[in-house]
């Protein structure tokens, strides 16, 4: 959702001219935290990296919809770029650490089969919501996702570690 509808959204809101910055933002906030990030989960864990990510991911959303300013717009950048970059990679971690490590490369790639399946999903899914309801609703909805999905994870991960304990 973010990297498909931004330059839309964007124009919408008549900031085309801060998309670049927004991107650039997005990646240097990502490069800068996955330093931090990385030691933060090999020293405290996944749920450490994980649903700070996540809330991370809401609020920005939040900001995103919200964004009625550039300042918003790009905060909204640096936001959202500190949950990839704390969720992201610790997901993938999680994923290799899953498996016997025979079969870190299966899951490796699976993880990012995955998450290009579902970029290639939302883009489609919540390009419908933008053309019936426009870019700050869909934004909108993406909070609560985020939330739920945050659930449902939280709950997966509980009863695993459960099993493995």
């Amino acid at each position: 959702g973010v990297l498909t509808f931004i330059p839309l959204y964007a124009r919408t809101l008549g900031m085309e001219e801060n998309v670049s910055a927004f991107f650039a933002i997005f990646a240097l906030i990502i490069v800068v935290t996955r330093p931090f990030i990385g030691r933060i989960f090999d020293q405290r864990g996944a749920d450490y990296t994980v649903y700070p990510g996540l809330i991370l991911f809401f609020l920005g959303f939040l900001c995103f919809a919200a964004a009625g300013s550039p300042a918003a717009f790009l905060a909204s950048a640096a936001i959202l770029g500190a949950g990839f970059g704390a969720a992201s990679p610790a997901l993938q971690t999680l994923a290799v650490a899953s498996v016997a490590p025979a079969r870190a490369g299966l899951a490796t790639a699976t993880y990012f089969w995955a998450l290009d399946i579902s970029v290639g999903l939302a883009a489609a899914t919540l390009g419908l919501v933008a053309a019936r309801f426009g870019y700050a609703a869909l934004y909108g909805l993406l909070c609560p996702a985020v939330l739920v999905l945050a659930v449902i994870f939280y709950t997966i991960w509980r009863r695993r570690r459960k099993k493995i304990a």
